[in-house]
């Protein structure tokens, strides 16, 4: 049963937050001194109390290890489908973290968004591509539940 659609939606979603990882998402610049510098989103991190900790492979790989555990928890659709709508509560964290974190920083660098920041879409449309398609299997089984009795 792991042969489904969802599961394929679901290591889309897996392989589209990878991608989003990697994205270079802000843009730094400074006019004066030539200075150009791209960020991936990986590389947003905070310091906290003499640690970098980054925020936003941590939330995204809780995200994508929901999804991995959800393609083989093909039996309960219930909890899969749940899963897929708790990655996406996670990756958009991840993507309200970026969000957050370069408006409310001061430099005297010019900070800008880049077109990547919309490869934080497909991951979201993907999990909600697996929940429908969970959806209509429950359904199928329902309906194959009254036809037997």
């Amino acid at each position: 049963m792991i042969q489904r659609v969802q599961t394929i939606y679901l290591l889309l979603a897996i392989l589209a937050v990878a991608a989003f990882q990697f994205a270079p998402v802000i843009r730094y610049e400074a006019p004066d001194i030539q200075y150009v510098r791209n960020m991936a989103a990986w590389d947003v991190s905070r310091f906290i109390s003499g640690y970098f900790v980054f925020v936003v492979p941590i939330l995204d790989g809780i995200a994508a290890g929901f999804s991995l555990i959800a393609i083989f928890l093909f039996k309960k659709r219930s909890i899969q489908s749940l899963l897929c709508w708790v990655a996406i509560a996670f990756h958009l964290a991840a993507v309200a973290h970026i969000a957050y974190f370069f408006q409310t920083t001061s430099t005297p660098i010019d900070i800008i968004y880049t077109l990547w920041n919309l490869a934080a879409i497909p991951p979201v449309v993907f999990w909600l591509l697996a929940h429908f398609a969970i959806q209509k299997d429950e359904a199928l089984v329902k309906s194959m539940d009254r036809l037997r009795d």
